[in-house]
């Protein structure tokens, strides 16, 4: 292979029959080692269930090794990989894109985070991220307020509508958490506390029950009902029941 040739292969194989390519590089003189540089640049099989997918990943390596060596120009070896492209289906999924790197796929969709929804208990915190092309996971962290050191929780999972949704477990009631999500660049955090672990509780009546009572209370301090179920059926919204 000489410098702005193109890369050949031998096409004589039979399709799907699995077979040996060797592509050597030479240069006679290589003027940062002051040496004859000789490189054999990569063996590798033809796979016959997949034959396109193998060659043409392997192929744009095998052209940018021979470039960083001076084997063969950018130019040259994407001309002579396109050449290849246009007359064997193999190297139909090298990409033209010139704005992009000669032979790498294009970058996936960057995700972008758009709404953390958080829902608090008592010890755990249940966590929503809305977005757009998010990942299949993302990276969970948490800390108390004012901690200056970040936990990891369990990844975000992707659920079937599209939304990352996880917890984090194991908190302290009445405390104030920060949380973050993140995949790569994108990023979204929030705040929010947990419940206390006796929840504040009002009663609007309170009824009484007692065993030893005389018959026919009205469930007050001084006329108990005998039963509990007495005193769960005059109980309303608000209600407290004393035994």
């Amino acid at each position: 292979m000489f410098r702005g040739q193109p890369l050949n292969y031998d096409r004589a194989q039979q399709p799907g029959v699995p077979y040996t390519v060797i592509v050597r590089s030479t240069r006679d003189q290589a003027p940062n080692f002051g040496a004859k540089l000789q490189r054999e640049s990569m063996l590798m099989k033809r796979i016959p269930s997949h034959p396109p997918r193998v060659i043409a990943l392997i192929l744009p390596a095998l052209l940018l090794a021979s470039w960083v060596t001076g084997a063969v120009t950018p130019a040259g070896a994407k001309a002579a990989a396109m050449a290849q492209s246009s007359a064997d289906p193999a190297f139909s999924q090298i990409p033209s894109d010139a704005s992009r790197p000669f032979g790498f796929p294009a970058a996936d969709k960057t995700s972008t985070f758009s709404q953390l929804q958080l829902y608090p208990n008592i010890e755990t915190i249940g966590i929503i991220v809305t977005g757009a092309a998010l990942p299949k996971t993302a990276q969970l962290m948490y800390r108390p307020a004012g901690d200056p050191n970040w936990h990891t929780g369990h990844p975000l999972m992707r659920i079937d509508d599209g939304r990352l949704a996880g917890s984090l477990f194991g908190l302290s009631a009445s405390t104030s958490y920060e949380i973050k999500v993140l995949d790569g660049a994108a990023e979204i955090s929030g705040a929010i506390s947990t419940q206390p672990d006796d929840l504040a509780f009002t009663p609007s009546i309170v009824l009484h029950v007692d065993d030893d009572a005389a018959p026919g209370g009205d469930g007050s301090s001084a006329a108990p009902f005998r039963t509990i179920q007495a005193g769960v059926n005059a109980a309303g919204p608000g209600t407290q029941v004393l035994v």
